[in-house]
């Protein structure tokens, strides 16, 4: 994912630290949408909360940051 990433910053000029803000920004979204999905449905419970943060940690990045780097290259 580094060399996508380098050739994306390098392509639209972006700097050390923007681009370090995108790969901040892309870790975060995993856990922030999953927490926020867990937060939204009744009878959740805490276990259950860790195991989806995990998953849907993994599977975002599995599948969805991939294709974003492919997207914006």
């Amino acid at each position: 994912m580094m060399p996508v990433l380098i050739d994306i910053s390098k392509r639209y000029g972006l700097s050390k630290d923007l681009t370090g803000l995108v790969v901040a920004i892309g870790n975060l979204i995993p856990e922030a949408a999953t927490t926020f999905n867990s937060f939204t449905r009744p009878n959740i419970q805490m276990t259950e909360f860790g195991m989806a943060t995990n998953i849907g940690c993994a599977a975002f990045s599995i599948t969805m940051a991939p294709a974003i780097a492919v997207f914006f290259l």
